[in-house]
């Protein structure tokens, strides 16, 4: 059944690390039983300090038996599709 199993808010800011970079802070809420918190929190940062805009991100995955390795998987392919989300929309403007 389809579902969403979390949901990211994050705001750009300057890093706290005082070298003028770009960040973003983030609050996650994430339904009771799920896992895509931490997936939804880390695209919602990057898309946010890479465009300095308010950023929403939900997610909802439901695999039957999930390994780690599978969970590992699916996290990396998350990463790679933002980054290609980020060079398409550089790449258009």
């Amino acid at each position: 059944m389809p579902h969403i199993g979390a949901v990211a808010v994050a705001v750009p800011r300057k890093s706290l690390m005082g070298d003028g970079s770009n960040s973003a802070s983030a609050s996650v809420i994430c339904i009771t039983g799920h896992k895509e918190d931490e997936m939804a929190r880390q695209i919602a940062l990057r898309l946010s300090s890479e465009w300095q805009c308010v950023v929403t991100v939900s997610a909802g995955v439901h695999i039957d038996g999930a390994k780690k390795d599978d969970i590992a998987v699916l996290c990396a392919k998350m990463h790679e599709l933002s980054e290609n989300l980020i060079s398409k929309v550089r790449f258009n403007q």
